[in-house]
């Protein structure tokens, strides 16, 4: 009978950990750009003249596409110059060479009709047909890659937007969504499901917190590494860009839920707070989930008891709900920080960041059973 429980208690574990953990791999990959293969597009703008009567000066794109480093021939370039009313321009497609070099034909400074208003900014796209590898039948395989730059141009200090792809995006609320998908099923008492169900949210709690934490780290590296300061990382429903909200401090990453402003602007206003403030914030919040699941180690949970494990798995989910929206509390926090004149200390920031991620998940715990007994007492 011992026998048979442990293997139970085996075949739990091993198959609420091996999905998630699977999970979190393929996740990991999309995470540092191993999901899909790209085209490096090397992009300048310079000025040129216009064949026109009379010569009327203009813009002129040149570069080199290169796809892991080496050069790619037969790459199709194009461009759209665009100005700030939205007229749009296209030179002609250009196909390269083997040196992967590219020069498109000069085009209009102004494209609108309106000589005070220029273009402001020229996206460059190119598209290939590369070799990948080799098949079953050893010929090479062959693979369509495409490649985009947003150019900022004229000096008009435009802000250079740069999209995520959707798949970037996805991993977070696809981990929250299964373990919330994990905790609705309903299993009859003393299955073996029932420990499948209680490890897989547990698992899954911990990966989402990885993820968390790994995602905001990784993209502060890769901003502060290959960012200039007039790039705008666009997520959708916010914007990560260079700047300060406090007048002293050196311009840093920040992560807002309003529009950037201009380039070279010596002060940011909006909502939103520096990257690592939200870093901070989410590994406090996450610490919090993560001694839940440790807490519940040394317990004697009957987990062949299914009111018992939903109580479980809620309580799982509803922190990682936590987790999910503690940038939101972060920022919220910053803000006031500001208000008061204190954002300027870091290490004040640090440690309140930190308290805030660590106690928004007992504030928002005790406030929803607040309400929860409320409504249920009318």
């Amino acid at each position: 009978m011992a026998g048979s429980d442990w293997t139970e208690k085996a075949i739990s574990v091993v198959v609420a950990l091996t999905f998630p953990s699977v999970l979190l791999g393929s996740f990991a990959v999309n995470l540092f750009g191993g999901g899909a293969s790209r085209l490096e597009v090397v992009a300048s703008t310079v000025e040129a003249k216009l064949v026109t009567d009379p010569p009327s000066a203009g813009w002129m794109v040149r570069g080199r596409v290169l796809f892991q480093g080496n050069e790619v021939q037969n790459a199709r370039v194009w461009a759209i110059a665009r100005d700030v009313q939205g007229n749009r321009y296209a030179p002609k497609t250009f196909v390269t060479k083997e040196s992967g070099v590219y020069e498109l034909e000069p085009f209009p400074k102004v494209i609108g009709g309106v000589p005070d208003i220029e273009v402001n900014e020229v996206s460059v796209f190119a598209t290939a047909s590369v070799g990948i590898g080799r098949d079953k039948d050893g010929k090479t395989a062959a693979e369509t890659v495409n490649g985009e730059v947003v150019l900022g141009v004229g000096g008009a200090g435009r802000t250079r937007w740069i999209k995520l792809p959707w798949t970037a995006l996805v991993s977070i609320p696809t981990i929250f969504f299964l373990s919330l998908m994990l905790g609705l099923f309903s299993i009859s008492p003393g299955s073996l499901w029932l420990k499948v169900q209680y490890f897989g949210a547990a698992a899954l709690a911990i990966v989402f917190t990885i993820t968390m934490v790994a995602y905001i780290s990784f993209g502060l590296y890769i901003v502060s590494v290959a960012g200039s300061p007039g790039d705008a990382l666009s997520l959708g429903f916010a914007t990560i860009f260079q700047g300060t909200y406090v007048e002293g401090i050196t311009p840093e990453w920040l992560f807002s839920l309003t529009a950037p402003p201009e380039v070279g602007a010596a002060k940011v206003t909006g909502f939103g707070a520096p990257l690592w403030v939200l870093l901070l914030s989410v590994f406090g919040s996450g610490v919090f989930t993560i001694w839940l699941v440790v807490g519940n180690i040394g317990k004697d949970l009957k987990l062949g008891d299914p009111a018992q494990v939903r109580a479980l798995v809620q309580d799982l989910v509803k922190h990682q709900f936590f987790v999910l929206f503690s940038p939101l509390g972060a920022v919220i926090v910053y803000q006031l920080l500001v208000i008061g004149g204190s954002a300027s200390q870091p290490v004040t920031v640090g440690l309140v960041a930190i308290a805030a991620g660590v106690a928004l998940n007992g504030i928002l715990n005790k406030a929803i059973n607040a309400v929860t007994k409320l409504l249920e007492s009318k």
